[in-house]
């Protein structure tokens, strides 16, 4: 019994097997004709067939590979060069080991993170691929061609620090790098610019190499300065308007150290004379209560207080003094009376 896959247009799965951690499904081309890639010219006559081994995305922790069988046709046409050529696929590309479909998931790692780490990805995901092939893809991608490029901006970079130099071009529309110049002289620079007449704006640094460059091929552009050094030149600027007012040399100021020590106030001592504030004022409120006549137990519901506490602050005549007594306190009489004795002494 022959299953035709929908993913797989003109073939049909015979069979399958399964071994440790692969599946193998075995497909058979299903078509009678097939076109020359050469001249186009539709050949049903068979030369011969053979088997294709192909990756695909790996299903339930299983790594899925396909045994397929691919018919060669003889072309026909009188004026081909080519005389026999292998029917072709549109979910796999000539030569390819992997399904389109396995290469755009490759592609999509390859670019999140280097080639070792997305090695690594590809073997947890059951299509283990080495960093070289991964290294191979990388630079078979095709990069997008720029086009109507209206601003742009210029600068260099190190190869290798003091010693080789290139020139880095990026789109200021979509932030994205255009392409990398093997120097910064000007000749390379004025011949790539030349090949994109439709640049208006350039925005560069300061370097009068790439300053000539731009006016010799594009002299209808506006050069502008990037920001870095639109905020050095305003920093240099307001530098030197600073140094024309201000003297290089100050005159040192002597710190004179007062007599008197300076008062130290802890933050426990800030807190309890809050909270003695904040007593004498409610005492001062019930005796106000108080006065005009009204009774204990309504200025207790009214404040929210004990009756202990309302009767505390009727009896207190100033404000109270939270302060802990020491048990060195009954020794500072005893000291400044000997401090005093002293002093009539002599």
């Amino acid at each position: 019994m022959s299953i035709v896959l929908a993913s797989f247009e003109g073939v049909e799965c015979v069979s399958s097997f399964q071994e440790i951690d692969t599946h193998v499904f075995i497909l058979n081309s299903i078509r009678k004709s097939c076109s020359c890639p050469s001249c186009g010219h539709l050949s049903s006559r068979i030369h011969s067939r053979y088997i294709r081994v192909v990756q695909d995305l790996s299903i339930q922790q299983m790594s899925i590979h396909l045994q397929l069988q691919v018919k060669k046709f003889f072309c026909d046409s009188p004026t081909c060069s080519t005389r026999i050529f292998t029917e072709r696929f549109a979910w796999l590309q000539s030569y390819q080991r992997k399904t389109n479909r396995l290469q755009n998931l490759l592609q999509q790692i390859v670019l999140s993170a280097n080639c070792v780490t997305a090695s690594k990805v590809t073997e947890l995901l059951r299509f283990h691929t080495s960093h070289d092939t991964l290294l191979r893809l990388l630079f078979k991608m095709e990069l997008p061609t720029p086009q109507n490029l209206i601003r742009i901006g210029i600068d260099d970079f190190a190869f290798k620090k003091r010693n080789r130099y290139g020139t880095l071009i990026v789109d200021q529309d979509t932030r994205r790098p255009i392409t990398i110049l093997e120097s910064r002289e000007k000749e390379p620079v004025a011949e790539w610019l030349k090949q994109h007449p439709s640049i208006q704006m350039v925005s560069r640094d300061g370097s009068i190499s790439y300053a000539s460059a731009i006016s010799e091929a594009l002299p209808h552009a506006q050069q502008v300065a990037d920001r870095w050094h639109i905020l050095k030149g305003l920093f240099d600027a307001l530098k030197e308007s600073v140094n024309q007012h201000i003297p290089a040399n100050w005159k040192k100021t002597e710190y004179v150290q007062p007599n008197e020590p300076i008062p130290v106030v802890r933050k426990t001592d800030s807190l309890r004379e809050s909270h003695e504030k904040q007593v004498w004022e409610r005492s001062q409120k019930v005796q106000e209560f108080v006065r005009q006549g009204r009774k204990i137990a309504w200025i207790a519901r009214q404040m929210k207080l004990s009756r202990g506490t309302v009767y505390k602050d009727l009896q207190r005549k100033q404000k109270p003094d939270f302060r802990r007594n020491s048990i060195l306190d009954s020794f500072f009489f005893c000291h400044s009376a000997l401090e005093h004795r002293r002093k009539n002494c002599r």
